[in-house]
């Protein structure tokens, strides 16, 4: 399987190189994809090697499905047990979209301003709360010579050179030090604009080894999410009344 994955990715970067400026004729005509962008860069795109270009590729077609797809899971699991904040949801794309817009309208919305997913302040919210609660995954690092670090006893521990350090985003991101006493409960407005956020907060990781494709997956997230809006009032409809 992973031989016919990279074979068919080295044939399709090839047929982008083969293709010259035919990515920047793409991409200005928002026809193109991630690797038209990345072959765009004037530094990374003419250096970056086969292999590497497929390794960035396989990064965001893997890490990108799975994760948003457990993020949009979680997000409606956590919105499934807070009517209010679902009508809270749902009065926002309204607003930023319009009442009764199409996905293709959607989309297209997303196109014409890039920077559309901004004003979903709560939206954004939702998605981060439930991010924190349930994060797809952590970051795991490989310890440099003479590193060290320290527990909250204040004990050092010094690794052996090479020893790969995971860090449990799942305990840190509901633990009450960092967040309060309702470390547990669903609280989008903690994400909300104004609000400090806590350092505690890595469902992307911290720079300057962030992830790369963190903008990308709000993006992709923010979109599903009002497109499953538009599927109509019924889809919680053991609420009854409540929507």
């Amino acid at each position: 399987m992973t031989r016919i994955l990279n074979t068919q990715m080295r044939a399709y970067i090839q047929d982008k190189l083969d293709a010259g400026n035919e990515s920047q004729l793409k991409w200005k005509g928002s026809k193109g994809d991630i690797l038209d962008l990345a072959l765009l860069d004037p530094d990374y795109g003419k250096s970056a090697s086969t292999s590497e270009l497929v390794d960035q590729l396989k990064t965001f077609f893997f890490a990108g499905h799975d994760t948003t797809a457990s993020t949009l899971s979680w997000s409606y699991y956590f919105l499934s047990h807070h009517p209010h904040e679902l009508l809270r949801l749902r009065k926002e794309l309204d607003e930023v979209f319009g009442i009764n817009t199409t996905p293709s309208e959607v989309a297209k919305n997303f196109v014409d301003d890039p920077k559309l997913h901004t004003k979903l302040d709560f939206t954004l919210a939702i998605i981060k709360e439930s991010l924190r609660l349930e994060p797809p995954a952590a970051p795991a690092r490989e310890a440099i010579p003479n590193y060290q670090f320290k527990t909250t006893s204040g004990k050092a521990f010094y690794p052996p050179d090479g020893t790969m350090i995971y860090i449990s985003a799942w305990m840190l991101h509901r633990n009450p030090r960092v967040w309060g006493d309702d470390a547990g409960e669903f609280k989008p407005d903690r994400f909300m604009p104004g609000n400090p956020l806590p350092w505690g907060y890595i469902a992307f990781a911290k720079r300057p080894r962030d992830c790369i494709g963190s903008n990308l997956a709000y993006l992709e997230v923010c979109t599903s999410v009002n497109c499953i809006n538009l599927v109509g009032e019924d889809y919680f409809g053991a609420y009854g009344e409540k929507f």
